[in-house]
């Protein structure tokens, strides 16, 4: 990428977060060619809204404002429509008893100038085990919302609208690691009741669990810039006791991550100058886009499982925390697992996953040292 389109990029951003105009100098730069540029970057990273209202601001958009009013109307459409099926969830489950949370997005876009800049893809709203069927089928009788799809932590619930519900049961994810703040947060002092059923995570808890999230999705190929950029925010906009989150993070081995993702938004969005390992997180970040990408992904799982033979073994031969997202009857008869290896082999084979896998296992064997090496960097350097 073009470290001067990069540059811009973050001077653009750095304007709409902080409510800023832009400098005569950096106006000067946004040519069409560069903001076209810009534009292209911020849409692998969903956040094409937030540079097209920076931009709609400072007047640069003028010639084509029609056309990036109505990319920003559709991004208001998104969250409204999201914000009533939230608003439903919520009433539900205070009229039925259920104990809820709400996650991520749903509330750190209270802390930016307007809630709609905040676009997510889903709503995640947290409750108990044991509620766990009780308010699934609320939402179904309720609302009409139809089950596509669970994980070990969540279950996936859509309505009418389109609009996806992740419902988490389970805060620890089981393909990162172990947290004892995140098992037993009902049971625990990170939680302050917000109504009668509802509560929401004290703020250091809040920051804790958003770098816990954005330290899984590094290493299993890059978070995306949005993250950072929310980091930002909690750190600026959100009050918290620092000492404590440290502390949080600390006891988790997450605070070295943390230090290097602060450093990166002073960097982004305060000037500060890039450090050699600040500028491979940010190759990193930038290249990943939203998810990542498969071949970041191998680099990183290489390190981790000691290698790329060991990294195909473990795609072979996945763990009975994995092949519960798949088979989630499983739970109920452990003894079949080895049973559910060999039909997840035959679903692979015979029902559209084969190319894909030959794909992965293609890029797995020609991964070039360099990246492997520079992933290996990058996590030693941030604790992961």
């Amino acid at each position: 990428m073009n470290e001067s389109t990069i540059k811009i990029l973050f001077s653009i951003l750095s304007a709409e977060l902080k409510g800023e105009k832009l400098s005569e100098g950096e106006k000067a730069l946004c040519t069409d060619d560069v903001v076209l540029e810009v534009l292209n970057i911020a849409q692998k990273h969903d956040i094409a809204h937030l540079i097209c209202s920076s931009l709609l601001e400072n007047k640069l958009l003028s010639n084509n404002a029609p056309k990036y009013q109505s990319f920003l109307y559709k991004t208001i459409y998104r969250y409204e429509k999201q914000n009533y099926e939230l608003n439903q969830i919520r009433e539900l489950f205070n009229n039925i008893g259920v104990p809820f949370v709400l996650l991520k997005g749903s509330v750190l876009r209270n802390f930016y100038k307007n809630p709609w800049l905040r676009t997510s893809c889903d709503i995640d709203v947290l409750v108990k085990n044991e509620d766990l069927s009780r308010a699934q089928k609320a939402i179904i009788k309720e609302f009409a919302y139809e089950p596509k799809g669970n994980s070990t932590h969540d279950i996936a619930l859509f309505s009418s609208s389109g609009v996806c519900l992740e419902l988490h049961f389970e805060l620890k994810e089981t393909d990162f690691r172990e947290s004892t703040l995140l098992t037993e947060i009902w049971e625990g002092q990170e939680l302050a009741r917000v109504s009668e059923f509802e509560y929401g995570m004290t703020n250091e808890m809040f920051l804790f669990y958003h770098i816990y999230h954005m330290a899984k999705h590094f290493v299993h190929g890059g978070c995306g810039i949005k993250p950072i950029i929310d980091l930002w925010i909690i750190k600026n906009k959100m009050e918290y006791d620092e000492d404590k989150a440290r502390k949080l993070l600390q006891d988790n081995g997450l605070l070295d991550f943390y230090i290097k993702a602060i450093s990166l938004t002073k960097v982004w969005f305060e000037n500060q100058k890039h450090t050699p390992i600040l500028k491979d997180m940010e190759d990193y970040i930038l290249q990943g886009g939203v998810y990542g990408t498969l071949e970041q992904q191998l680099a990183m799982s290489q390190n981790k499982n000691g290698g790329g033979f060991k990294h195909l073994l473990s795609k072979i031969f996945i763990s009975y925390d994995s092949m519960l997202i798949y088979y989630p009857s499983l739970r109920k008869c452990p003894i079949l697992y080895p049973f559910y290896q060999v039909r997840r082999w035959f679903r692979i084979v015979f029902c559209g996953g084969r190319k894909r896998a030959l794909n992965e296992m293609k890029l797995n064997q020609n991964l070039s040292q360099l990246k492997i090496e520079k992933a290996k960097r990058l996590i030693d350097e941030l604790g992961l």
